[in-house]
């Protein structure tokens, strides 16, 4: 009888069992996370100077709270678009589970810090203001805000929705609805300049919908094919280009019917080129062909989505922080900017179970 020679096991078991390795991530996150926190930065020193305005908080502000948020909705739509296309199975589940515990959060600590002044500002009963932010019906039932940076929130959660039907459609319609809901901002700001029209945290009806989706659809229309993301460049690069144009020439305008022209550059030239600077930074970030994330786990990895994981609470608390430091008469805008800082930090380790669980 002749006996077969198995062939040698190794202890990590058969062929079968090993699974490849994952590819890394092309898109690099960590510097979006970075960019976000930075972003986040911008709103926050233009809030700022509602209480306590200084040198370095104009500094931070002048690089453009309108081209802040345009910037965390083209993050936001590559992100979602990102998400979708890898599992759409719990979407929403998921959605829900990122922003609604920091979002309750920032209620919760406006409620403790000044209730009486988070339902002073407007007309509406309490019960309407509370029941709008949490079904993120601001600017569309009440024209606002229970926490004030929630605004944009809410236009992102809208876009959210409609997310898994924009994953249906051809790339050259959402490049059509980008332009659509450009078209429908440059009339909407127009009008703000020659009607008094509202600012967006102040609109009804839902509007703030298609006039801020167009850079939200940029990101998701990225998302599509990271590879291929050089083809949307020129739509990104267009709409943004116009969008700085169209806010430089009401700028003229104004000041020309004003017979004050002369004072564009001196008053404005810096604003608006700090203004395009901070568009620029994203879309190179975006674009870049040869920029990599940081090594995972390495100490700026580390540092820099640690960074991007507190954006979003301190885009949400800031402005109550603020609040608390005016309460306890703390000294500087130092103090201001590190009691929101460690808000942030505290949001972060007590609720945000979704991004602490991601990062693990």
């Amino acid at each position: 009888m002749v006996l077969k020679t198995l062939p040698p096991q190794s202890d990590a078991g058969s062929n079968k069992d090993l699974k490849p390795a994952p590819k890394p991530d092309p898109i690099p996150w960590a510097w979006l996370s970075l960019s976000r926190f930075l972003l986040a930065s911008i709103v926050a020193a233009q809030h700022l100077g509602d209480y306590l305005p200084g040198a370095v908080q104009q500094f931070v502000a002048s690089f453009g709270k309108v081209e802040a948020i345009f910037g965390f909705l083209l993050i936001s739509g590559l992100s979602i678009g990102s998400s979708i296309n890898k599992d759409a199975d719990g979407f929403y589940v998921r959605r829900l589970k990122r922003i609604y515990p920091v979002y309750l959060f920032s209620i919760a600590y406006l409620f403790i810090v000044d209730r009486s002044a988070a339902f002073a500002s407007t007309p509406y009963r309490w019960q309407m203001q509370l029941l709008a932010a949490l079904l993120f019906l601001q600017n569309v039932i009440i024209p606002y805000s229970l926490v004030i940076p929630a605004w944009t929130l809410a236009t992102e959660v809208w876009l959210y929705t409609l997310a898994p039907l924009f994953q249906k459609i051809t790339t050259r319609w959402l490049q059509w609805l980008t332009l659509g809901s450009l078209l429908f901002y440059a009339g909407y700001t127009l009008s703000r300049s020659l009607l008094h029209q509202p600012y967006f945290a102040g609109t009804m009806y839902g509007i703030n919908l298609p006039c801020l989706a167009f850079p939200w659809l940029i990101g998701f229309l990225i998302a599509r094919k990271w590879e291929t993301r050089r083809q949307v460049l020129s739509l990104c690069v267009t709409c943004l280009v116009f969008h700085i144009s169209l806010v430089a020439v009401i700028q003229i305008g104004s000041m020309w019917r004003r017979h004050t022209l002369s004072n564009f550059l001196p008053e404005y030239g810096y604003t608006t080129l700090a203004n395009a600077f901070t568009l620029a930074c994203v879309v190179f970030i975006l674009f870049w062909p040869h920029l990599k994330s940081p090594q995972r786990g390495s100490t700026l990895d580390r540092i820099f989505t640690f960074l991007g994981n507190i954006s979003y609470p301190l885009y949400l608390t800031h402005m109550t922080s603020y609040s608390l430091s005016q309460k306890l008469k703390l000294p500087g805008s130092l103090a201001y900017c590190g009691t929101a800082a460690i808000m942030a930090c505290v949001c972060y380790i007590l609720v945000d179970f979704y991004s602490r669980k991601r990062r693990s």
